[in-house]
């Protein structure tokens, strides 16, 4: 499918760029429902490089049909709301931004690539750039702006995805309107682009330019109020304007944050009729240091202290505790480091107690991946001092150690 889906991609872009006159409707008919038929089966796959692959395909084709000046509505009004709201979960949302940016990525590079070519190479590959400044970017710089307002509510209460969708179809289109020939906006959109197929969240890969993008929105607010008359109005604007640029600027840097309450967590654990002691919610009280041996010393202190209290259930949540920050120090090799590769990084863990090891064992799995096989050895074979530790946490071998361990 992905093959087929080169191939007529290849097909269309070639044509689009190189051909004088416009493809006829029913091509782009066919790649309408070709890139239904992808999304389709790639949103039902597991989460992977080849359903990032094949969405991003998927965006591209419908870009490509959105070039047609048939299918604007029906694609705007259907298909992309559609595909937003079909599905709800995390990786699937990610998807669906993939797709929705390779999809505004075909009209932004078209419009930014295509008079730079045209004037070096001498030759015209203009066929559809009057039709796409005229009608499709003179609309735009109308409507997405007014869009783009949606984009503030979203980075105060930091739902991500739609701030960071909506920050980046405003920036195009504004971008591509009033400076059709952009070299910096044009490489910003392609390092996220490249980033999303890198990082294994897109929205982390965009978290650099997002300051840029904040910045790029203020300007379309400034475009859009400059001619009200009303002072207070506009200090309020950009009041708000400033306190964003600061979210945004903020949201980027790689600070850590802990989970504040394991409310499910704790429930479980008081269902068992044979423990009323205290329960401890590690993750309330752990250090955010970035030394690795620094935190791993520091918890390991803390739980000895909260073991001699007479704490036995823990919960915990190994990602946040010692593996919390995702482009941190296990970054700087591999993206997902080995066991071999973790237990020669971290040699003091070697002096520490069984229910240390226990803990640091329980993170290395959880971030290689085993097998059920794999993991049904590991808790077998858990030292008896292990203590009663609760694993807070999503995941299939997460899953496999609370079964194991109930």
């Amino acid at each position: 499918l992905g093959i087929l889906s080169l191939v007529f991609l290849s097909f269309s872009l070639l044509h689009i760029f190189y051909s004088r006159s416009a493809l006829p409707e029913s091509f782009f008919t066919f790649l309408t429902l070709l890139s239904f038929f992808i999304s389709s089966v790639a949103i039902k796959g597991k989460r992977g490089n080849s359903s990032y692959f094949m969405f991003f395909i998927a965006g591209i084709l419908l870009g490509c049909a959105f070039l047609s000046n048939r299918f604007r509505i029906f694609l705007f009004l259907f298909f992309i709301p559609w595909m937003l709201f079909r599905d709800k979960q995390p990786h699937q949302r990610h998807l669906v931004l993939i797709f929705l940016c390779a999809f505004f990525a075909v009209i932004g590079i078209y419009g930014a690539c295509v008079p730079q070519i045209s004037e070096y190479l001498g030759i015209s590959l203009e066929p559809f750039w009057p039709h796409l400044q005229k009608n499709i970017l003179w609309h735009a710089e109308k409507h997405f702006e007014l869009l783009s307002l949606f984009t503030f509510p979203f980075y105060i209460f930091r739902f991500e995805g739609p701030a960071a969708l909506f920050i980046f179809v405003s920036a195009i289109f504004f971008t591509r309107a009033k400076y059709p020939t952009n070299p910096f906006f044009t490489f910003v959109l392609l390092q996220f682009i490249i980033g999303s197929f890198i990082d294994e969240k897109p929205l982390r890969a965009m978290s650099p330019v997002l300051p840029f993008l904040a910045i790029i929105s203020a300007a379309v607010f400034a475009n859009l109020f400059s001619s009200l008359n009303n002072r207070f109005f506009q200090r309020t604007i950009w009041t708000f304007l400033f306190l964003v640029i600061i979210i945004s600027v903020l949201n980027a840097l790689p600070i850590v944050t802990f989970h504040t309450d394991h409310p499910k967590a704790v429930k479980w654990i008081q269902s068992d009729q044979n423990y009323d002691g205290p329960i401890l919610s590690t993750s309330k009280s752990l250090t955010k240091s970035y030394a690795p041996y620094t935190r791993i010393a520091q918890l390991d202190a803390r739980i000895k202290g909260y073991y001699s209290q007479g704490y036995q259930y823990m919960i915990l949540d190994p990602g946040m505790i010692l593996l919390g920050n995702y482009t941190g120090f296990w970054k700087k090799d591999t993206n997902r480091p080995t066991y071999s590769a973790i237990l020669d990084y971290c040699q003091p863990i070697k002096s520490f107690p069984n229910y240390s090891t226990f803990l640091l064992e329980l993170m290395l799995y959880e971030y290689t991946r085993p097998s059920f096989s794999q993991m049904h050895a590991f808790v077998q074979n858990l030292p008896p001092d292990a203590g009663r530790i609760y694993i807070y946490q999503t995941g299939p071998c997460i899953r496999n150690i609370e079964q194991h361990t109930k």
